[in-house]
Order: structure tokens, then sequence, then C-alpha cells
């Protein structure tokens, strides 16, 4: 079924950032259980990788103890994913982040944000027009940048921490956030 046909079905949209979500950051931003050497060498490899190949993933990066969380909590509210990453720029990053969120037992991203430029408001402004586009009923966005906060609906936004990435917690709050407030068990007394 395609993205038009998951959305006409109600299913919601969780825009996912990769960086401080699917594994923690380091004060600088780099991902805390990664090598920065083979960070750096893989950053310079990237510059020569083919649009056909798929980016190579250091080990530290899209951790367990962050996918696990993340992945019952999405299966659990039946969420369709949108990259809304910087993942998301060129396909051989699109292939590795689709081949790591399956390797979890998650399906692969549906779709990806625009690319926006940074003077037309980042990340927010792209998620809101992905969103007035394709009209989502419901959506979050889940990322470890405390400045959406500023331009995103509150109700839209989960702010993950980076030093810790996407946690149990976390996996508490996405679900409850879809979940509905009256239990029907309770009308039914």
């Amino acid at each position: 079924m395609g993205l038009a046909a998951e959305l006409a079905n109600g299913r919601p949209v969780v825009f996912l950032d990769v960086d401080g979500v699917c594994h923690p950051l380091d004060d600088q931003g780099f991902a805390l259980l990664a090598s920065r050497k083979e960070l750096y060498a893989r950053g310079d490899r990237e510059l020569d990788l083919p649009l056909h190949a798929t980016a190579e993933v250091v080990p530290g990066e899209f951790v367990p103890q962050c996918l696990q969380p993340l992945s019952h909590a999405l299966l659990a509210v039946n969420a369709i994913i949108v990259l809304s990453s910087t993942w998301r720029e060129t396909e051989p990053q699109r292939r590795a982040v689709d081949a790591q969120l399956i390797l979890h037992g998650l399906p692969p991203c549906m779709s990806c944000t625009p690319m926006l430029p940074s003077l037309e408001g980042g990340r927010a402004a792209e998620i809101l027009q992905w969103v007035s586009e394709h009209k989502p009923l419901d959506w979050i966005a889940l990322d470890d940048n405390p400045a959406l906060r500023q331009s995103l609906p509150k109700q839209n936004f989960l702010h993950i921490q980076p030093s810790t990435g996407f946690t149990e917690q976390d996996m508490r709050k996405l679900v409850e956030r879809f979940t509905p407030t009256v239990n029907t068990m309770q009308i039914a007394s």
C-alpha cells in the first residue's frame, strides 16, 4: 500500500531524526558510542560513494538500547515513518537508515521531509511543509533539538535527550500520545 492509502487509513506519522534519537550524542554532537576517528573516515569515504550504494554505519550508531524501545513504540501505534534527519540528504544515507530500521524489526521510511534552505525555517519548516502537503490525521516529530519546541505545536513534538537517545520513558510517552485518553473499558462500566 502506498503512502496516500496509508494516510487515508488514518495511520499516524512519526517524523524521525536519527542523531540523538537512534543513538546518543556527546557534547559536540558526535555519536557517543562511536569512534570519532571512524566517523571522520566514513565521512571522507562517503564523498566518493556512488548513488546506488548504501552508506556505512559506524559501530555505535543505531544502537539497540535506542532502537528497541523505538521499535516497540512505532509498532504499537502502527506509525508511518517519515525521515526528517540529515541522513535523508543522500540516497546512500537513506538506504542505510532503512537497512537499520529493518534490522531492528521496523518498516523502512515511507517518505522524507523536503530539504529547504535553513533561512526558511530549517527542520520545523520542512516538517510543517510535509504535513501541509500530505495532511496526516495525526503526527509527531521525534528530535533531540529543543528549538523545534518553538515552531511545532506542543502536542506534535517529543523532545529526545541527545545524551541518551530514545529511551523506554520516551517509548511510554509516544505510545500514550497516540492512545485515547479515555479507556473504552471505563466507559462500559
